[in-house]
């Protein structure tokens, strides 16, 4: 929990990101689904388009906590401003180690509006998109 002196407030990112974190944390997908903006979209590492709308993101974040979940995902670094939240994140798969950031950002709420993925290195890309892959027609 983190500790604010009595007359501070929480900024948009502050505010969304300790729910975020709850929700990831306990793999909560109520309360995942309660912290996506109806319009929010999803930016993917692999995908040319943004995939547009709450269901879109929900679909893509769940099948990511499913596969990131079998590994050893740890945030290592996060910066806060204003209403952007940038999260390092490292992961062993098997034996394929990915590093990357999620870039979110939050509305005045926050309730996350964006959701961007980065990855690296290209072979746990590939890795990682075929494990994606798998998992988003699992949930179909």
């Amino acid at each position: 929990m983190i500790n604010v002196p009595p007359n501070e407030t929480f900024s948009p990112a502050q505010t969304g990101l300790e729910k975020w974190y709850k929700a990831v944390g306990k793999r909560d997908l109520k309360a995942l689904d309660a912290i996506l903006a109806e319009e929010c979209i999803f930016l993917s590492p692999v995908l040319y388009t943004p995939q547009n709308g709450k269901m879109l993101t929900y679909v893509y974040l769940v099948a990511a906590m499913q596969v990131l979940g079998r590994g050893n995902f740890r945030y290592t670094h996060e910066t806060l401003s204003g209403n952007r939240a940038v999260l390092e994140f490292e992961c062993q798969l098997e034996d394929t180690y990915l590093n990357g950031v999620d870039i979110i950002d939050f509305d005045a709420t926050g309730k996350i509006t964006s959701f961007k993925v980065m990855i690296r290195p290209m072979k746990a890309l590939h890795f990682l998109k075929d494990q994606m892959m798998i998992a988003l027609n699992q949930a179909k």
